[in-house]
């Protein structure tokens, strides 16, 4: 007990999260030729704990997808069509 008339105690917290994954290893480097247009769905996501999995895509380096890939964030899909 200090001085106040407190015990003084001490605790941890442990905040875990386990990643989302893919119900597949589909995902594989895609070929689509100059002035065609193919759609890319991702595969189903399972998420352990029910959460809510938002998607965001990128380039590799973090840049924003060039103007002829165009992600639709509700049913996981890219469209691609390089002109």
């Amino acid at each position: 007990m200090n001085e106040f008339g407190f015990v003084p105690f001490s605790f941890i917290v442990s905040v875990t999260n386990e990643a989302p994954t893919f119900s597949d290893n589909s995902l594989k480097n895609k070929i689509v030729p100059f002035g065609s247009e193919e759609k890319y769905s991702l595969p189903n996501v399972i998420d352990r704990e029910k959460q809510q999995v938002k998607y965001i895509v990128s380039e590799e380096n973090k840049n924003s997808l060039p103007s002829f890939i165009k992600f639709d964030e509700k049913i996981g899909t890219f469209t691609i069509s390089p002109t």
